[in-house]
């Protein structure tokens, strides 16, 4: 594939998550400018820099998003759609943000109760899916505004799921209020965190700053914002800083 091609992907794909070159940096462990050098085409990242990048990005497959934007249609790995695939894709690409939210929502759901029941034909009854509840902090998310440590367990309100393996993770959840932080997350969404004091680089938790509670991503040396108008927090001491938990998913 050509450097220029790749360099222009990484660079879509960067802008699309609202991320700085700065950010995306500190997230591989590489230098500001080497990251600018893979944009315009003077080298490439190597494997494990894609890995972290395709998590980063919110892309399963790197690879195939370059070779897309670099054959279109003849993408060599650019995976086939039965028509029926692509027509739902097309009717899907027309719709506003909020009909894309809500498909998502009917297909999340769908896809978790074809995984419960082992097939995708099944006709199984809603009745026989097992059920957990968890708590929901009333106080919702969004940025610039931190949340209080000593109310971030304030619940007034239960999030119903499906019970599962990646659910039953969860110890409770947080609401996102507005788009700040699109397009990782949308308003609306409940983000579901796993208490834990440590998340590896790349991820994204809550992490508490001087007392207030942030949705952040953690970086090499520093906590990354994940919304483009605000500014990465150093780790360098300035600030009392833990992590109280990581998203492991979101409904």
């Amino acid at each position: 594939m050509s450097n220029i091609s790749t360099g222009k992907t990484l660079r879509r794909l960067r802008e699309k998550a609202g991320l700085t070159v700065s950010a995306v940096g500190s997230a591989v462990g590489r230098q500001s400018k080497t990251v600018n050098a893979w944009e315009n085409g003077r080298g490439e990242p190597d494997i494990t820099a894609l890995i972290t990048l395709s998590s980063l990005y919110g892309v399963k497959n790197l690879l195939a998003a370059i070779a897309v934007d670099m054959y279109g249609e003849r993408a060599p790995i650019n995976p086939e759609l039965a028509p029926d695939e692509e027509s739902f894709l097309n009717r899907f690409r027309s719709l506003d943000r909020y009909g894309k939210i809500t498909v998502e929502r009917v297909t999340d759901s769908e896809n978790e109760r074809v995984r419960l029941t082992g097939t995708v034909d099944s006709a199984v009854s809603a009745s026989n899916i097992r059920y957990i509840e968890i708590p929901v902090s009333k106080h919702p998310f969004y940025p610039g505004n931190g949340v209080l440590e000593d109310e971030l367990f304030d619940s007034t309100e239960l999030v119903r799921l499906p019970e599962n393996e990646l659910y039953k993770e969860a110890n409770f959840a947080v609401r996102v209020d507005g788009a700040g932080y699109e397009p990782r997350f949308s308003d609306g969404d409940i983000l579901l965190i796993k208490r834990q004091p440590e998340i590896q680089i790349g991820e994204i938790g809550v992490f508490s700053v001087d007392g207030e509670v942030y949705l952040r991503g953690n970086g090499h040396g520093r906590l990354i914002s994940i919304n483009p108008g605000l500014d990465d927090i150093a780790l360098t001491g300035k600030h009392k800083i833990r992590c109280i938990g990581k998203i492991i998913a979101k409904k």
